[in-house]
């Protein structure tokens, strides 16, 4: 009986340790000792049973090499692209901690979350120098254009024979920024036929021929800026000088006769006021709300003295009146640039009033209908004589003065439109008899 129990001790030894899952690493498994007794079946572990587990990456930083493509995709990155690739990284990392397998203990969980805070750490510090160099670029750029302002400013501060500005101030947007070339300074001398000559030069083209051939600028020693023809064979020049008008006029020859137009004053509006009010209260509101304080050298006698109401446009559809006074050009200067006018109860804009007649009859500009000598009545629609443009039968409209001269530019616009170059043309040439100072 000792014999057998000695026996079985021999060939059944019992497990010295039990093999457990390492706290990081790859999951380790002891084979159990193997039975050479015959009849006698090896004890199974637990381990055989259950599948292998998935290895658990390290949590220690290795020491990896420097990737220089990707330290120069870092670099050429934007502020956006690293921030959405740091996110990424931390969503990969946790991941790895709440993925299938066995948990991972705390040292390591707080080992990858640190991992994770130094990646938004460093990637704050870069957005935030990122965004002080572009403040410093910034301010860098705004002192420069503060530098070429001021010398500008510098440049332009006193404009040499400047008595006007350059620009006139008219109401809408599209005509505000219109640029006006300022008229010469000389006087305007208009030349016609001599009695004796109506029947020999009957147009202004003739007239213009006749004076060219009697008079020579360059011998005459005088500037001439702009040559132009008018109504009843007539031809206007524009001196650039007293002197230089008395010269020409010395030289005019006898087919000739030659007169000096006086020059108008410039047209001021007060836009949209309410109701129709008198005169004498557009005059007084105008020194007591506007000119006494800003002003004083304008009182209310010097006002009435260089001012006048020219005349008043209402609408039937607005119970409005726009009030165009004539004044003159130093008072001209002081209420455009006023840019509004207090007028009682209410503010109105002030502008230059620019607006030239275009006839109804004959769709040219310089003259009404009550003072057209044209035989034709011409469509104002379609360009076309023998009918208004109440009875016009055609499908689109057109310029008829663009038309009449065979512009291209006819069946942009219409009739008188704001646009229409013949009219920007026949305000400039009101701007060039308009005595602006």
């Amino acid at each position: 009986m000792a014999d057998r129990d000695k026996d079985e001790a021999a060939i059944f030894t019992p497990r010295q340790s039990i093999c457990r899952t390492p706290s990081s690493g790859v999951t380790v498994l002891v084979d159990p000792p193997v039975m050479s007794a015959p009849g006698k079946r090896a004890r199974e572990s637990l381990g055989e049973l259950l599948p292998p587990s998935r290895p658990r990456r390290e949590t220690e930083r290795s020491e990896a090499p420097a990737d220089p493509d990707m330290e120069r995709s870092l670099r050429d990155s934007s502020k956006e692209e690293l921030l959405s690739r740091v996110h990424g990284a931390i969503k990969a990392i946790f991941g790895v901690v709440t993925g299938p397998g066995p948990k991972l203990n705390k040292n390591d969980t707080n080992s990858v979350a640190s991992h994770g805070q130094d990646i938004l750490a460093v990637v704050a510090t870069l957005s935030l120098r990122l965004a002080e160099a572009e403040l410093a670029a910034a301010s860098a750029k705004l002192e420069t254009a503060r530098a070429v302002a001021a010398c500008g400013e510098q440049s332009f501060a006193q404009p040499a024979g400047k008595s006007y500005t350059t620009a006139l101030k008219l109401s809408g947007p599209a005509r505000a920024s219109a640029e006006v070339k300022r008229p010469a300074s000389g006087p305007v001398l208009a030349f016609y036929p001599a009695a004796e000559q109506a029947d020999n030069i009957k147009t202004a083209e003739e007239t213009k021929k006749v004076l060219k051939s009697a008079m020579n600028p360059t011998a005459l020693q005088v500037q001439v800026s702009k040559v132009r023809k008018v109504g009843r064979a007539g031809v206007v020049v524009q001196t650039t000088s007293g002197d230089a008008a008395e010269k020409i006029k010395k030289a005019v020859p006898p087919t000739l006769r030659v007169t000096e137009p006086r020059s108008r004053r410039p047209l001021v509006a007060l836009r949209n006021l309410s109701g129709d009010p008198s005169g004498e209260a557009i005059m007084t509101s105008l020194f007591e709300q506007n000119l006494r304080i800003k002003h004083p050298e304008w009182p209310l006698e010097r006002l009435t003295k260089n001012c006048r109401v020219a005349f008043k446009k209402s609408r039937r559809e607005r119970a409005t009146t726009t009030v165009v006074l004539e004044c003159e050009p130093e008072l001209r200067d002081v209420l455009v640039s006023l840019n509004r006018a207090y007028i009682g109860w209410e503010a109105v804009t002030v502008c230059d009033y620019i607006d030239v007649t275009c006839c109804r009859k004959c769709q040219q500009y310089g003259h009404s209908e009550a003072h057209c000598r044209s035989g034709e009545t011409v469509c104002a629609r379609c360009g076309f004589t023998g009918h208004r443009a109440a009875d016009c039968k055609a499908e689109t409209a057109k310029c008829a003065t663009c038309h009449r001269f065979g512009r291209h530019e006819a069946d942009t616009h219409t009739t008188a439109a704001r646009e229409c170059p013949a009219r920007k043309f026949a305000e400039e040439r009101l701007i060039t008899v308009t005595r602006y100072g």
